[in-house]
Protein backbone atom coordinates (compact mmCIF):
# COMPACT_ATOMS: atom_id res chain seq x y z
CA UNK A 1 0.00 0.00 0.00
CA UNK A 2 2.76 2.47 0.93
CA UNK A 3 4.78 1.53 -2.03
CA UNK A 4 2.00 2.21 -4.21
CA UNK A 5 0.98 5.90 -2.51
CA UNK A 6 4.70 6.94 -2.92
CA UNK A 7 4.80 5.76 -6.80
CA UNK A 8 1.83 7.51 -7.35
CA UNK A 9 2.10 10.57 -5.95
CA UNK A 10 3.88 13.28 -8.05
CA UNK A 11 6.90 15.21 -6.78
CA UNK A 12 6.15 19.18 -6.96
CA UNK A 13 9.88 19.85 -6.03
CA UNK A 14 11.51 22.49 -7.52
CA UNK A 15 15.03 21.35 -6.90
CA UNK A 16 16.09 18.46 -8.43
CA UNK A 17 16.69 15.57 -5.93
CA UNK A 18 17.24 11.36 -5.60
CA UNK A 19 13.65 9.69 -5.72
CA UNK A 20 14.77 7.50 -3.07
CA UNK A 21 14.75 10.96 -0.67
CA UNK A 22 11.60 11.87 -2.04
CA UNK A 23 10.38 8.33 -1.18
CA UNK A 24 11.82 8.27 2.71
CA UNK A 25 9.92 11.70 2.92
CA UNK A 26 6.38 10.25 1.45
CA UNK A 27 7.07 7.20 3.77
CA UNK A 28 7.76 9.12 7.08
CA UNK A 29 4.71 11.16 6.36
CA UNK A 30 2.27 8.20 5.58
CA UNK A 31 3.53 6.52 8.97
CA UNK A 32 2.67 9.55 10.85
CA UNK A 33 5.88 10.30 12.20
CA UNK A 34 7.17 13.87 13.51
CA UNK A 35 9.98 14.51 11.50
CA UNK A 36 12.75 16.86 10.16
CA UNK A 37 15.57 17.40 9.35
CA UNK A 38 17.06 19.45 12.12
CA UNK A 39 20.74 20.79 11.30
CA UNK A 40 23.05 21.98 8.39
CA UNK A 41 19.96 22.52 6.30
CA UNK A 42 22.73 24.93 3.74
CA UNK A 43 23.09 21.43 2.87
CA UNK A 44 20.14 19.79 2.85
CA UNK A 45 19.85 19.24 -1.08
CA UNK A 46 23.63 18.00 -0.94
CA UNK A 47 22.26 15.06 1.94
CA UNK A 48 19.17 13.71 -0.24
CA UNK A 49 21.60 13.22 -2.89
CA UNK A 50 23.80 11.49 -1.32
CA UNK A 51 26.49 13.33 -1.25
CA UNK A 52 26.67 13.70 3.15
CA UNK A 53 24.28 12.58 5.82
CA UNK A 54 20.97 13.08 6.45
CA UNK A 55 20.27 14.54 10.12
CA UNK A 56 16.83 13.26 11.39
CA UNK A 57 15.26 14.12 14.19
CA UNK A 58 12.39 11.80 15.30
CA UNK A 59 10.13 12.50 18.39
CA UNK A 60 10.62 9.83 20.39
CA UNK A 61 7.06 8.73 20.67
CA UNK A 62 7.09 7.32 16.98
CA UNK A 63 10.42 5.68 17.74
CA UNK A 64 8.20 2.19 17.09
CA UNK A 65 6.32 3.58 13.93
CA UNK A 66 9.95 4.58 12.47
CA UNK A 67 11.50 1.15 12.71
CA UNK A 68 8.15 -0.15 10.74
CA UNK A 69 8.14 2.50 8.25
CA UNK A 70 12.10 1.71 7.93
CA UNK A 71 11.23 -1.93 7.13
CA UNK A 72 9.06 -1.37 4.82
CA UNK A 73 10.96 1.24 3.05
CA UNK A 74 13.53 -1.83 2.99
CA UNK A 75 16.51 0.55 4.65
CA UNK A 76 18.79 -1.71 6.50
CA UNK A 77 20.13 -0.59 10.20
CA UNK A 78 23.65 0.26 10.46
CA UNK A 79 25.75 -0.46 13.99
CA UNK A 80 28.25 2.01 14.29
CA UNK A 81 31.92 1.36 16.25
CA UNK A 82 32.30 2.55 19.70
CA UNK A 83 33.39 5.58 18.89
CA UNK A 84 30.59 6.36 17.25
CA UNK A 85 27.93 4.69 19.13
CA UNK A 86 25.33 7.42 21.08
CA UNK A 87 22.36 6.95 22.94
CA UNK A 88 19.04 7.98 21.26
CA UNK A 89 20.92 7.96 17.42
CA UNK A 90 20.35 5.35 15.20
CA UNK A 91 22.35 4.55 11.65
CA UNK A 92 20.36 3.79 8.44
CA UNK A 93 20.93 3.22 5.14
CA UNK A 94 18.83 3.43 2.04
CA UNK A 95 19.33 3.19 -1.86
CA UNK A 96 18.11 5.37 -4.66
CA UNK A 97 18.27 2.09 -7.26
CA UNK A 98 18.07 4.74 -9.73
CA UNK A 99 20.93 6.01 -9.45
CA UNK A 100 23.04 3.24 -6.90
CA UNK A 101 23.18 6.33 -4.49
CA UNK A 102 23.03 5.56 -0.92
CA UNK A 103 21.50 7.89 1.47
CA UNK A 104 23.09 7.43 4.88
CA UNK A 105 20.04 8.14 7.80
CA UNK A 106 21.58 9.50 10.80
CA UNK A 107 18.81 9.14 13.09
CA UNK A 108 18.33 11.52 16.52
CA UNK A 109 15.47 10.48 18.88
CA UNK A 110 16.64 13.29 21.24
CA UNK A 111 19.21 16.62 20.14
CA UNK A 112 22.26 15.33 21.47
CA UNK A 113 25.71 17.24 20.14
CA UNK A 114 28.99 17.97 21.74
CA UNK A 115 32.73 16.72 21.63
CA UNK A 116 33.76 14.16 19.05
CA UNK A 117 33.60 10.54 19.80
CA UNK A 118 31.07 11.11 22.68
CA UNK A 119 28.61 13.83 22.33
CA UNK A 120 28.16 14.56 25.74
CA UNK A 121 25.08 17.78 25.45
CA UNK A 122 21.52 16.62 25.14
CA UNK A 123 19.26 19.37 24.66
CA UNK A 124 16.18 19.34 26.17
CA UNK A 125 13.99 21.22 23.72
CA UNK A 126 12.39 18.14 21.24
CA UNK A 127 9.03 19.93 22.42
CA UNK A 128 9.33 23.30 21.36
CA UNK A 129 11.67 21.90 18.45
CA UNK A 130 8.32 20.31 16.44
CA UNK A 131 6.48 23.62 17.50
CA UNK A 132 8.91 25.94 14.96
CA UNK A 133 9.17 24.25 12.19
CA UNK A 134 8.70 25.07 8.56
CA UNK A 135 8.87 23.69 4.93
CA UNK A 136 12.11 23.81 2.97
CA UNK A 137 10.88 25.19 -0.35
CA UNK A 138 13.43 23.53 -2.00
CA UNK A 139 12.52 19.68 -1.18
CA UNK A 140 9.06 20.01 0.81
CA UNK A 141 11.19 18.49 3.92
CA UNK A 142 10.52 19.76 7.28
CA UNK A 143 13.32 21.96 8.93
CA UNK A 144 13.40 24.37 11.95
CA UNK A 145 12.54 28.03 11.47
CA UNK A 146 16.45 29.92 10.48
CA UNK A 147 16.34 31.68 14.05
CA UNK A 148 15.79 28.24 16.08
CA UNK A 149 18.40 26.69 13.56
CA UNK A 150 20.51 29.18 14.75
CA UNK A 151 20.61 29.06 18.19
CA UNK A 152 20.89 25.43 18.15
CA UNK A 153 23.91 26.02 15.72
CA UNK A 154 25.49 28.59 18.02
CA UNK A 155 25.24 26.06 20.77
CA UNK A 156 26.82 23.29 18.62
CA UNK A 157 30.04 25.49 18.12
CA UNK A 158 31.42 25.73 21.48
CA UNK A 159 29.90 21.87 22.39
CA UNK A 160 31.97 20.47 19.37
CA UNK A 161 34.79 23.17 19.79
CA UNK A 162 38.15 20.88 21.32
CA UNK A 163 39.45 21.70 24.80
CA UNK A 164 42.64 23.33 23.35
CA UNK A 165 40.61 25.33 21.07
CA UNK A 166 38.80 26.44 23.84
CA UNK A 167 41.92 28.27 25.35
CA UNK A 168 43.08 29.67 22.44
CA UNK A 169 43.42 33.48 22.78
CA UNK A 170 42.38 33.67 18.85
CA UNK A 171 39.48 31.38 18.34
CA UNK A 172 39.19 29.08 15.37
CA UNK A 173 35.74 27.86 13.77
CA UNK A 174 35.68 25.63 11.01
CA UNK A 175 35.18 27.48 8.05
CA UNK A 176 32.00 25.35 7.28
CA UNK A 177 30.01 26.36 10.39
CA UNK A 178 30.78 29.93 9.90
CA UNK A 179 29.94 30.15 6.54
CA UNK A 180 26.26 28.31 8.17
CA UNK A 181 25.86 30.48 10.92
CA UNK A 182 26.27 33.99 8.44
CA UNK A 183 23.60 32.83 6.15
CA UNK A 184 21.09 31.63 8.68
CA UNK A 185 21.76 34.74 10.78
CA UNK A 186 21.28 36.87 7.34
CA UNK A 187 18.02 34.69 7.22
CA UNK A 188 16.36 35.60 10.58
CA UNK A 189 14.97 38.34 12.49
CA UNK A 190 16.68 39.28 15.83
CA UNK A 191 13.75 40.01 17.35
CA UNK A 192 12.74 36.00 17.36
CA UNK A 193 15.80 34.68 18.16
CA UNK A 194 14.69 36.80 21.00
CA UNK A 195 11.64 35.51 21.76
CA UNK A 196 13.14 31.49 20.61
CA UNK A 197 15.51 32.36 23.57
CA UNK A 198 13.27 33.12 25.55
CA UNK A 199 11.55 29.82 25.16
CA UNK A 200 14.22 27.83 25.69
CA UNK A 201 15.08 29.31 28.83
CA UNK A 202 18.05 31.16 27.53
CA UNK A 203 19.04 34.36 29.34
CA UNK A 204 20.59 36.81 25.84
CA UNK A 205 23.90 38.16 26.59
CA UNK A 206 24.34 42.02 26.90
CA UNK A 207 24.15 44.15 23.87
CA UNK A 208 22.63 41.01 21.92
CA UNK A 209 21.64 42.55 18.51
CA UNK A 210 24.63 44.86 17.92
CA UNK A 211 26.80 41.48 18.46
CA UNK A 212 24.63 39.94 15.90
CA UNK A 213 24.68 42.79 13.65
CA UNK A 214 28.82 42.89 13.60
CA UNK A 215 29.05 38.78 13.11
CA UNK A 216 27.18 39.39 10.07
CA UNK A 217 29.32 42.19 8.65
CA UNK A 218 32.11 41.06 10.51
CA UNK A 219 32.38 37.12 11.16
CA UNK A 220 34.86 37.50 13.71
CA UNK A 221 35.51 34.05 15.36
CA UNK A 222 36.43 35.58 19.06
CA UNK A 223 32.43 37.31 18.99
CA UNK A 224 31.18 33.90 17.85
CA UNK A 225 32.92 32.14 20.71
CA UNK A 226 31.44 34.43 23.12
CA UNK A 227 27.66 34.48 22.15
CA UNK A 228 28.43 30.57 22.27
CA UNK A 229 30.01 29.94 25.09
CA UNK A 230 27.52 32.58 26.66
CA UNK A 231 24.74 30.11 26.04
CA UNK A 232 26.60 26.53 26.55
CA UNK A 233 27.36 27.70 30.07
CA UNK A 234 23.96 27.44 30.53
CA UNK A 235 23.73 24.08 29.66
CA UNK A 236 25.32 22.64 32.18
CA UNK A 237 22.32 20.30 34.15
CA UNK A 238 22.03 18.43 30.17
CA UNK A 239 25.02 17.20 30.19
CA UNK A 240 25.01 13.28 29.42
CA UNK A 241 28.35 12.62 30.53
CA UNK A 242 30.60 14.16 33.35
CA UNK A 243 32.85 17.36 31.20
CA UNK A 244 36.61 16.12 32.11
CA UNK A 245 35.11 12.22 31.21
CA UNK A 246 34.17 12.93 27.92
CA UNK A 247 37.67 15.07 26.88
CA UNK A 248 39.43 11.96 28.16
CA UNK A 249 37.10 9.42 26.57
CA UNK A 250 37.16 11.64 23.25
CA UNK A 251 41.19 11.54 23.59
CA UNK A 252 41.19 7.96 23.69
CA UNK A 253 39.08 7.43 21.29
CA UNK A 254 41.45 9.31 18.92
CA UNK A 255 44.43 7.68 19.97
CA UNK A 256 42.83 4.29 19.67
CA UNK A 257 41.38 5.41 15.82
CA UNK A 258 45.37 6.46 15.22
CA UNK A 259 46.88 3.69 16.63
CA UNK A 260 44.32 1.27 14.74
CA UNK A 261 44.77 2.96 11.43
CA UNK A 262 48.58 2.28 11.78
CA UNK A 263 48.74 -1.31 12.29
CA UNK A 264 46.10 -2.01 9.90
CA UNK A 265 48.22 -3.28 7.30
CA UNK A 266 50.27 -5.35 10.15
CA UNK A 267 47.41 -6.86 12.04
CA UNK A 268 43.86 -5.67 10.74
CA UNK A 269 41.89 -6.01 8.98
CA UNK A 270 40.39 -3.93 11.65
CA UNK A 271 37.05 -2.32 11.29
CA UNK A 272 36.64 1.63 11.16
CA UNK A 273 32.72 1.95 9.56
CA UNK A 274 29.67 0.86 10.71
CA UNK A 275 28.37 -2.79 10.11
CA UNK A 276 25.55 -4.05 8.93
CA UNK A 277 22.92 -5.25 11.71
CA UNK A 278 21.91 -8.08 10.08
CA UNK A 279 25.11 -9.73 9.28
CA UNK A 280 27.88 -9.28 6.93
CA UNK A 281 27.86 -10.98 3.12
CA UNK A 282 30.21 -11.94 0.92
CA UNK A 283 30.31 -10.82 -2.90
CA UNK A 284 33.16 -12.62 -5.05
CA UNK A 285 33.27 -11.86 -8.76
CA UNK A 286 34.62 -14.96 -11.42
CA UNK A 287 34.76 -14.42 -15.07
CA UNK A 288 37.40 -14.16 -17.70
CA UNK A 289 40.03 -11.88 -18.56
CA UNK A 290 38.04 -8.69 -20.24
CA UNK A 291 34.94 -9.35 -17.90
CA UNK A 292 35.55 -6.81 -15.52
CA UNK A 293 36.24 -8.46 -12.39
CA UNK A 294 38.78 -6.17 -10.78
CA UNK A 295 37.28 -2.89 -12.03
CA UNK A 296 34.09 -3.89 -10.87
CA UNK A 297 35.36 -5.50 -7.94
CA UNK A 298 37.11 -2.15 -7.66
CA UNK A 299 33.92 -0.16 -7.99
CA UNK A 300 31.63 -1.89 -5.70
CA UNK A 301 33.86 -2.01 -2.71
CA UNK A 302 34.29 2.24 -3.25
CA UNK A 303 30.19 2.09 -3.30
CA UNK A 304 29.57 0.37 0.04
CA UNK A 305 33.01 1.96 1.74
CA UNK A 306 30.88 5.09 1.93
CA UNK A 307 29.67 3.72 5.29
CA UNK A 308 29.84 0.22 5.70
CA UNK A 309 32.94 -1.47 6.53
CA UNK A 310 34.40 -3.59 3.42
CA UNK A 311 37.47 -5.48 2.72
CA UNK A 312 38.74 -6.14 -0.49
CA UNK A 313 40.45 -9.93 -1.37
CA UNK A 314 41.77 -10.61 -4.08
CA UNK A 315 42.20 -14.23 -5.21
CA UNK A 316 44.54 -14.08 -8.17
CA UNK A 317 48.38 -14.95 -8.62
CA UNK A 318 49.07 -12.76 -6.20
CA UNK A 319 46.92 -12.82 -3.73
CA UNK A 320 46.40 -10.00 -1.09
CA UNK A 321 43.93 -7.97 1.40
CA UNK A 322 43.65 -4.47 1.00
CA UNK A 323 43.79 -2.76 4.11
CA UNK A 324 42.99 1.14 3.29
CA UNK A 325 45.19 1.98 0.59
CA UNK A 326 48.02 -0.44 1.57
CA UNK A 327 48.05 -4.27 1.11
CA UNK A 328 48.27 -6.40 4.41
CA UNK A 329 51.33 -8.06 5.25
CA UNK A 330 52.07 -11.37 5.05
CA UNK A 331 55.30 -13.10 5.99
CA UNK A 332 55.14 -15.25 2.48
CA UNK A 333 53.88 -11.76 0.26
CA UNK A 334 57.20 -11.53 -1.42
CA UNK A 335 57.26 -15.18 -2.75
CA UNK A 336 54.37 -13.77 -4.93
CA UNK A 337 55.61 -10.47 -6.07
CA UNK A 338 57.07 -10.53 -9.45
CA UNK A 339 61.07 -9.65 -9.77
CA UNK A 340 64.08 -11.46 -8.88
CA UNK A 341 63.78 -12.48 -5.55
CA UNK A 342 60.05 -13.82 -6.36
CA UNK A 343 60.67 -15.92 -9.56
CA UNK A 344 64.39 -17.48 -7.91
CA UNK A 345 61.89 -18.30 -4.87
CA UNK A 346 58.95 -19.92 -6.83
CA UNK A 347 61.71 -22.19 -8.94
CA UNK A 348 63.41 -23.49 -5.80
CA UNK A 349 59.68 -24.04 -4.07
CA UNK A 350 58.77 -25.86 -7.56
CA UNK A 351 55.32 -27.26 -7.32
CA UNK A 352 54.95 -26.80 -3.15
CA UNK A 353 54.84 -23.34 -3.97
CA UNK A 354 51.27 -23.69 -5.60
CA UNK A 355 49.87 -25.96 -2.59
CA UNK A 356 51.53 -22.63 -0.28
CA UNK A 357 49.74 -20.48 -2.64
CA UNK A 358 45.98 -22.55 -2.09
CA UNK A 359 46.65 -23.00 1.54
CA UNK A 360 47.08 -19.17 1.63
CA UNK A 361 43.48 -18.53 -0.46
CA UNK A 362 42.09 -20.68 2.28
CA UNK A 363 43.18 -18.74 5.29
CA UNK A 364 42.12 -15.74 3.64
CA UNK A 365 38.45 -16.97 3.18
CA UNK A 366 38.24 -18.30 6.61
CA UNK A 367 39.37 -14.67 7.55
CA UNK A 368 36.88 -13.29 5.42
CA UNK A 369 34.06 -16.00 7.04
CA UNK A 370 35.21 -14.62 10.39
CA UNK A 371 34.65 -10.84 9.18
CA UNK A 372 31.28 -11.47 7.61
CA UNK A 373 30.34 -12.98 11.34
CA UNK A 374 31.09 -9.51 13.31
CA UNK A 375 29.19 -7.56 10.36
CA UNK A 376 31.71 -6.58 7.43
CA UNK A 377 31.19 -7.34 3.79
CA UNK A 378 33.94 -8.93 2.03
CA UNK A 379 34.30 -8.26 -2.08
CA UNK A 380 36.46 -11.25 -3.40
CA UNK A 381 37.78 -10.49 -6.69
CA UNK A 382 38.19 -13.80 -8.64
CA UNK A 383 37.58 -17.04 -6.43
CA UNK A 384 39.47 -20.74 -6.92
CA UNK A 385 37.01 -22.85 -8.32
CA UNK A 386 37.86 -27.00 -8.82
CA UNK A 387 35.50 -27.25 -12.04
CA UNK A 388 38.34 -26.21 -14.49
CA UNK A 389 41.71 -27.05 -13.49
CA UNK A 390 44.77 -25.11 -14.95
CA UNK A 391 42.80 -21.73 -16.00
CA UNK A 392 40.36 -19.47 -14.28
CA UNK A 393 41.65 -19.68 -10.86
CA UNK A 394 41.36 -23.46 -11.13
CA UNK A 395 44.29 -26.39 -9.49
CA UNK A 396 47.28 -26.03 -11.22
CA UNK A 397 49.21 -29.34 -10.17
CA UNK A 398 47.07 -31.68 -12.67
CA UNK A 399 49.45 -33.40 -14.22
CA UNK A 400 46.69 -37.08 -13.74
CA UNK A 401 49.61 -38.91 -11.69
CA UNK A 402 47.56 -37.81 -8.74
CA UNK A 403 50.87 -36.94 -6.86
CA UNK A 404 50.98 -35.89 -3.27
CA UNK A 405 51.76 -32.49 -4.19
CA UNK A 406 48.34 -32.02 -6.33
CA UNK A 407 46.49 -33.72 -3.82
CA UNK A 408 47.67 -30.93 -0.97
CA UNK A 409 46.38 -28.28 -3.51
CA UNK A 410 43.13 -30.16 -4.36
CA UNK A 411 42.50 -30.60 -0.41
CA UNK A 412 42.96 -26.78 0.00
CA UNK A 413 40.42 -25.87 -2.95
CA UNK A 414 38.08 -28.35 -1.73
CA UNK A 415 38.16 -26.71 2.02
CA UNK A 416 37.63 -23.52 0.29
CA UNK A 417 34.75 -24.56 -1.27
CA UNK A 418 32.76 -25.12 2.18
CA UNK A 419 32.80 -21.72 2.86
CA UNK A 420 29.21 -20.10 2.30
CA UNK A 421 29.78 -17.19 -0.15
CA UNK A 422 26.82 -15.03 -0.40
CA UNK A 423 26.04 -14.38 -3.80
CA UNK A 424 29.17 -15.15 -6.83
CA UNK A 425 28.88 -12.91 -9.82
CA UNK A 426 29.57 -14.63 -12.95
CA UNK A 427 30.50 -11.64 -15.48
CA UNK A 428 29.57 -13.71 -18.56
CA UNK A 429 31.27 -11.85 -21.74
CA UNK A 430 31.74 -13.05 -25.40
CA UNK A 431 35.54 -13.30 -26.66
CA UNK A 432 34.94 -10.57 -29.35
CA UNK A 433 34.87 -7.95 -26.43
CA UNK A 434 36.82 -9.28 -24.17
CA UNK A 435 39.83 -9.05 -26.93
CA UNK A 436 38.79 -6.41 -27.27
CA UNK A 437 39.13 -4.74 -23.46
CA UNK A 438 42.90 -6.79 -23.20
CA UNK A 439 44.54 -6.01 -27.20
CA UNK A 440 47.84 -7.68 -25.57
CA UNK A 441 46.54 -10.63 -23.97
CA UNK A 442 46.88 -13.87 -25.94
CA UNK A 443 43.51 -14.37 -28.09
CA UNK A 444 43.28 -18.23 -27.73
CA UNK A 445 43.28 -18.29 -24.06
CA UNK A 446 41.30 -15.84 -23.68
CA UNK A 447 38.82 -17.54 -25.53
CA UNK A 448 39.11 -20.75 -23.87
CA UNK A 449 38.33 -18.71 -20.40
CA UNK A 450 35.30 -17.25 -22.20
CA UNK A 451 34.19 -20.64 -23.24
CA UNK A 452 35.08 -22.37 -19.78
CA UNK A 453 33.47 -19.86 -17.60
CA UNK A 454 29.76 -21.37 -17.79
CA UNK A 455 31.60 -24.59 -15.84
CA UNK A 456 32.74 -22.77 -13.24
CA UNK A 457 30.14 -23.53 -9.81
CA UNK A 458 30.24 -22.81 -5.93
CA UNK A 459 27.81 -25.31 -4.41
CA UNK A 460 27.56 -23.22 -0.87
CA UNK A 461 26.88 -19.93 -2.92
CA UNK A 462 24.16 -18.34 -5.03
CA UNK A 463 25.01 -18.11 -8.79
CA UNK A 464 24.06 -14.84 -10.60
CA UNK A 465 25.00 -14.85 -14.62
CA UNK A 466 25.51 -10.93 -15.52
CA UNK A 467 25.73 -9.54 -19.08
CA UNK A 468 29.64 -8.28 -19.01
CA UNK A 469 28.98 -7.33 -22.56
CA UNK A 470 26.88 -4.35 -21.95
CA UNK A 471 28.31 -1.22 -20.99
CA UNK A 472 29.72 -0.38 -17.82
CA UNK A 473 27.53 1.64 -16.11
CA UNK A 474 24.88 -0.66 -17.05
CA UNK A 475 26.85 -3.68 -15.71
CA UNK A 476 27.42 -1.99 -12.48
CA UNK A 477 24.58 -0.29 -11.32
CA UNK A 478 22.67 -3.59 -12.37
CA UNK A 479 24.92 -5.75 -9.64
CA UNK A 480 24.70 -2.80 -7.05
CA UNK A 481 20.94 -3.30 -7.10
CA UNK A 482 21.23 -7.47 -6.97
CA UNK A 483 23.95 -6.52 -3.47
CA UNK A 484 21.13 -4.24 -2.22
CA UNK A 485 18.54 -6.91 -2.07
CA UNK A 486 21.04 -9.30 -0.79
CA UNK A 487 22.32 -7.07 2.20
Amino acid sequence: MIHQLINMSPSKNKTEVTKESIRLRKGLTYFGIQYAHWKSNCRLIDSLNGQTDLDLLIHPICKEAFANCMKELGCKRLRSPSWGTYQDVEDWICLDEETGIFLHLHIHFSLVTGIKHVKHLRLPWTEIFFDHLTIDSRSGWPIPIPELEVIILIIRIYAKMPPLERVKRVKNIPDHMNKELQSLLQASEVTKIKAICEKLNLIIPYNFEKMVDDIVHDPNHNAIEKIARHFYNQLGGFYQKDWYLSVSQSLIYRVKIKLMGKLNPWVGPFSFKKRVVSGGRIFAFVGSDGSGKSTLSNEILNWLSYKIDTQYFYFGKEPFIKCGRRHMFFLDNFIYKEGFVGNILRRSLGSSFFVLRSKKKANMLKLASNLKKKGSVIVCDRLPQLQVPGINDGTMLHDGKNSLMSRWEKNQFEKIQTYNIDVVFKLNVSPQVAISRKPGHDQDTIRKKCQLISMVNFPNAKMIDIDADRPFPEVLLDVQQIIWKHL
